[in-house]
This record gives structure tokens, sequence and C-alpha cells, in this order.
């Protein structure tokens, strides 16, 4: 199975539909009733880098996207190589359908000389030919191989995101003590 980026501006619309007997290297973290749907993850690594991405099957616009994954303390997904994007696409035809027509999720790329909304840094893009110019955020079409397209940035579509995994205890007084204390010292600068 083969992924493809899309660029895009806004999320697109998606069907949810879940195979559940279908083989995969996602597991489905069930969503909160009338309120979060379902939401898939799967591990990455590259370069020394362990990532994790998780699928939000809500469609939105790119931009309310980025704010419901940084409310969450994360990002939009910013893929660093092939296998990445080959699973990220697996994960989204699990969720949408094998052949599911409107399977685009929105990453983290947008058009500002084509940056990571994380900041990050990587050469690695996988376009469609001739589709960076329909806007200025980009999608994964798993319809399309996996290719990246871009978009009008106001188009609702499901997400990817990166997720986060920590050991700390944000309830523990001594890590609370810790954080608003450089809190401070940033408030004070």
């Amino acid at each position: 199975i083969f992924g493809l980026w899309e660029e895009a501006g806004v999320p697109g619309e998606n069907p949810r539909m879940h195979r559940e007997n279908m083989q995969t290297p996602c597991r489905k973290i069930p969503g909160k009733p009338g309120r979060e749907p379902g939401i898939f993850s799967l591990q990455g690594e590259s370069a020394n880098h362990y990532h994790e991405f998780a699928f939000y099957s809500e469609k939105s616009s790119w931009e309310d996207s980025l704010e419901w994954c940084r409310k969450r303390h994360t990002n939009m997904a910013s893929v660093r190589t092939d296998e990445e994007n080959l699973k990220i696409v697996d994960m989204i035809k699990t969720w949408t359908g094998f052949f599911g027509v409107h399977n685009e999720a929105w990453i983290g790329l947008f058009r500002d000389a084509w940056m990571w909304s994380d900041g990050g840094k990587t050469s690695f893009r996988f376009w469609l030919r001739g589709a960076t110019s329909g806007g200025n955020c980009a999608s994964i079409a798993g319809n399309q191989q996996g290719r990246w397209v871009a978009l009008n940035c106001n188009q609702k579509k499901m997400v990817i995101k990166m997720k986060l995994n920590s050991d700390v205890d944000l309830s523990d007084s001594k890590t609370s003590d810790i954080l608003l204390k450089k809190v401070q010292k940033y408030l004070i600068k």
C-alpha cells in the first residue's frame, strides 16, 4: 500500500467507516460518545526519533485542526520519512474504508515556503505531481497512494496529529512546582 500527501487548505470530507477485521499496524482508541470520534494511533521511527501519530476523524479546517491539536498539547503530524507516510496512509484507509473516495486528512505542512506547523525541519516531500498550487495547506490523500496535495485551508478534512507520550505525572505536586517555577521565570523575562 502506498500513501500520498495531498496539499489542502481545509480538512476535507471523509466517511467514517471502520473495518473491524482489517489487518493494520494501528490500534483503535475509542472516542468519547458525542464528543470525540474514534482515534487511531501508530508508532513510527526515523533517524533515531520515535514518533506516534493519531488520526482524528472529526472533519474541520486546517486552522481548527491545528487549534484542536495544540489544545491537547501536541501538534499536527510532520512526516519525516516514506515509512511514516505509508503507515499514516494505512491508518487513514483503515478508518475511512480501504477504497474510500474521500480519504484525506490534514498534516502539519503549510505554505510559507512549505513549513511544518511544529517548526520541524525535514527534506522529505511526497507531492502528487502538479498538486502544489491548489491551496496553502497540505493534505495526505489515501486514494492517491498517499501523495500530498495543496488545498484550500478552509475545507473540512480529518487530521493526523502527533501523539504525546510522557511518563510525567502532571498531577504530582513536585512536578507542578517545578513547572510553575519555570513558567514564572519565563514570565519575568
